[in-house]
């Protein structure tokens, strides 16, 4: 048996219950916030309107998918 912990998108969430649903595994969904060198991870960037500052966001939301799946399944 695999313990398998993936970071996914939240749009991903119904591709990966689909994925795992087929194998019979159990899942449990987290919300995290985290930081790194992601592609889509670019800053955004917030600007207020009265009081003109500017505010950029530091962390992503992101799933943090974890299973326990057979060994055979885990390399699929």
């Amino acid at each position: 048996m695999k313990e398998l912990n993936v970071f996914i998108r939240s749009e991903h969430r119904s591709k990966v219950t689909d994925i795992l649903q087929k194998n019979r595994a159990g899942i449990s969904f987290f919300e995290v916030l985290g930081t790194g060198i992601t592609p889509s991870a670019a800053p955004e960037v917030v600007h207020s309107y009265r009081t003109r500052r500017t505010t950029i966001i530091e962390f992503v939301t992101r799933l943090l998918v974890m299973t326990v799946v057979p060994d055979s399944t885990a390399k699929k």
